[in-house]
């Protein structure tokens, strides 16, 4: 053997080598368990697959019981025959069809088959056809039902059953009772069978074939029994079947012969059904006894593959649970005491803690090996109990200067804490058992008169807070209430305010066990709070007599509104409640006319600062009153928006004024405008006067001047002059009154 091949088998060997122990025990028994599993898991999946082929061999065999009931309608409904026995109506037909068909869907691949079947059978159970076409659809009802058959028997394996004894009962199941009764069928179908008509010789020669396809297969169904009688040595299949089948083909005989003679010697219609009921009722029930013991041959071959495999399987738990066991041995005597011996080893390196032994006691080697260690231990355990009080020593002297300094620190800390830090017991009366020396400051007393008398804090208590606090101490142990503020007597008799907080301390148990409290003066921040209710009832006074309404809301988000001044009850009718608890107060008060305009003008408040608006407000009685609303924006150092403070003042009076204002500016206009219109039409009035006036006016003076320059006596002419002056006269008081117009 070369250097080479050494080293290749020298190096798997030196890695198995350096495994532990207990990995390799786990890969001798993992090796063990899975070769046996393998064994096991062949056969057992050759038992499944054999249960699987039988299984599907039943579904077939059931579906053939439907089958078998649809052949029994085809025969008897559409011809015209009255068969007895449990014949099917062909409504019941269809659906124990469809239902077959749907419990088979998921094993065989007969759905377009059995649609194709069920349309035909519809078709020919619908009474509409005549008797040339019924006869036809028989025959093609046949046809289909025998191609359902051949699926049936391929997909379910009936036809490749690798089992002798029931490949017989089989093939005479599946293939020759639906041709025999295809067969049958169509001999009935022919034009001159129903009936008394002679036969034509198309007809003739059919039914001659039909007899010698009849008698071919009713061969075929012995040599198949006598195949299946063989292999049942018990007798039992021959006298279930024998009677049912021999009756079957003497019916067949009889009736065919029947039909032969009508050809030369037409016979009864009558004698003919009856025979043919006949065969066809013999028929059906040697299928079904046929088939009952096809479907019992099945149950049996499956409940004794069920049986081998079950017995595979107790086979493979035995050899599960006795590998565990031997598994199990392995680890307690061999794997178990080197773990502990390990983990001992590994405590003892990591802790330093000597005092471990290992409790194993065996004669063999992994005994001795314990011995060896365990006296390994005690030596190592006096050398570091030496080394230890050594170290303990300086170790306790350490830890009493740093308690001590740890002490001084503590108290230092509890001395300078402006509160009281106090212990007390969880039960009985409270005892107190510490308190800080900052009790002198706050309760005027040292700390040893506040633990020699226990009841000196309920004593100081203020008498009106007494009741409070004891309340408070019966749900403390129940509830996360831990803090009260109540009043304190001071030495001289004042009274200051405390926030007393209260923790308590429980065991193992759950139960309080002591309490560890502090006291902290809060007579400032509650004088400041005093002081702060007050100016803001002052507050609440002066914006309430004020006659405007305050208010403030949120500068973002939903708006909400944050303050409103009870003066809003005496000025619109709301209580402030009302306001501040709807978001959308503003906006479902304000008059619908206006919201729009007075939303579209707000946009102005976060660019300026400042907003003015003037619009109506709903009161509480339903009416609308105007209101004015300056609103001014408040915003944070970093300049974004935090709130908004505005006011409403009631200018109902104001508006009423400018309204009555207005009102009677638009009378004035309208009597200016109707005294100019007055004033223009006397004008024009007198125009068209003057014009009358004067035109003959003109003329009369103008006449009376060319008159006096005629020969007149002095009469005439005094008369002239006289009308002339006149006009000239009446002229001028005429121009006067058309310019004061």
């Amino acid at each position: 053997m070369t250097n080479a091949r050494k080293q290749g088998l020298r190096y798997p060997s030196a890695m198995f080598r350096n495994l532990s122990t207990s990995t390799k025990l786990f890969i001798l028994c993992s090796t063990f368990i899975v070769a046996i599993v393998v064994a096991i898991y062949g056969l057992v999946v050759e038992k499944q697959i054999a249960i699987e082929f039988a299984r599907k061999e039943l579904v077939g065999v059931r579906y053939f019981e439907t089958l078998r009931g649809v052949y029994a309608a085809i025969l008897t409904e559409p011809l015209g025959v009255n068969a007895a026995g449990q014949t099917p109506s062909p409504e019941e037909a269809l659906k124990s069809l469809d239902a077959a068909e749907k419990e088979a869907a998921g094993t065989l691949q007969t759905a377009t088959l059995e649609q194709s079947l069920a349309t035909t059978l519809r078709k020919l159970w619908s009474k509409e056809a005549g008797s040339k076409d019924q006869s036809s659809l028989v025959v093609d009802a046949l046809a289909k039902a025998r191609d359902l058959a051949s699926r049936i028997g391929d997909d379910s394996n009936l036809a490749l059953d690798p089992d002798l004894d029931s490949y017989y009962l089989q093939d005479t199941v599946v293939r020759q009772m639906p041709r025999l009764l295809g067969q049958i069928g169509e001999a009935q179908t022919l034009p001159g069978a129903p009936s008394d008509a002679p036969l034509s010789n198309e007809d003739k020669a059919r039914l001659i074939a039909l007899d010698a396809m009849t008698r071919s297969t009713a061969e075929e169904i012995e040599r198949d029994l006598t195949s299946a009688y063989r292999g049942n040595a018990d007798g039992q299949l021959r006298q279930k079947i024998e009677g049912g089948i021999a009756e079957m083909l003497s019916g067949i005989t009889s009736y065919f012969r029947a039909l032969n003679e009508s050809v030369s010697e037409p016979t009864g219609l009558e004698s003919r059904d009856r025979l043919y009921r006949a065969t066809v009722n013999n028929s059906i029930a040697a299928w079904t006894v046929t088939q009952a013991e096809l479907k019992r041959l099945l149950n049996e071959r499956t409940d004794n593959l069920l049986g081998k495999l079950h017995r595979s399987l107790w086979l493979t738990g035995a050899l599960a649970v006795l590998s565990i066991l031997l598994a199990l041995l392995t680890h307690h005597h061999i794997v178990r005491p080197l773990a502990k011996l390990e983990g001992l080893a590994r405590t003892v390196s990591g802790t330093k803690d000597y005092r471990n032994r290992i409790d194993y006691r065996s004669e063999d080697e992994i005994g001795r090996l314990a011995v060896a260690f365990n006296e390994m231990l005690a030596e190592l355990e006096g050398a570091h109990e030496r080394e230890i009080g050594e170290q303990e020593k300086k170790g306790l002297q350490r830890i009493a200067d740093v308690q001590a300094s740890a002490h001084a620190h503590m108290s230092r800390l509890l001395n300078a804490s402006p509160a009281v830090i106090y212990c007390r017991m969880a039960s009985g009366d409270f005892q107190p058992t510490f308190v800080s020396e900052s009790v002198t400051r706050l309760f005027g007393c040292s700390p040893r008169e506040y633990l020699d008398n226990p009841y000196l804090w309920r004593d100081r208590v203020h008498p009106d807070d007494v009741a409070r606090i004891s309340a408070w101490v019966d749900k403390m142990f129940e509830s996360d209430e831990r803090s009260i503020e109540y009043r304190i007597r001071r030495p001289d008799s004042t009274y200051f305010w405390v926030n007393d907080e209260q923790h308590i301390v429980r065991d193992a148990q759950g139960e309080p066990v002591e309490i560890v409290g502090s006291w902290t003066d809060i007579t400032a921040s509650k004088e400041a709070e005093e002081a702060k209710e007050s100016a803001r009832e002052r507050l609440d006074l002066l914006l309430g007599a004020a006659p405007v309404v305050v208010y403030s809301f949120v500068a973002s988000g939903d708006f909400a509104p944050t303050f409103v001044s009870a003066s809003i009850r005496q000025m619109l009718g709301y209580a402030p409640d009302e306001y501040l608890k709807d978001a959308d107060f503003w906006r479902g008060h304000v008059h619908p006319d206006d919201l729009p305009e007075v939303e579209a003008k707000q946009v102005e408040l976060f660019r300026t600062g400042e907003h003015l608006a003037e619009y109506r407000f709903r009161k509480k009685d339903g009416s609308y009153c105007w209101v004015s609303d300056e609103q001014h924006l408040i915003r944070d150092k970093a300049g974004h928006p935090v709130e908004v403070v505005g006011s409403w003042s009631d200018i109902d009076a104001r508006k009423a004024a400018e309204q009555a204002f207005q009102a009677a500016q638009a009378d004035l206009k309208r009597a200016t405008e109707a005294a100019l219109e007055a004033n223009e039409a006397k004008s024009l009035f007198l125009a068209n006067m003057s014009h009358e006036i004067r035109t003959p006016m003109n003329a009369v003076i103008g006449l009376s001047h060319l008159a006096l320059k005629t020969d007149l006596t002095p009469r005439q002419r005094d008369y002239v002059q006289k009308i002339k002056s006149s006009g000239q006269h009446l002229l001028g008081i005429i121009n006067d009154i058309l310019d004061f117009s």
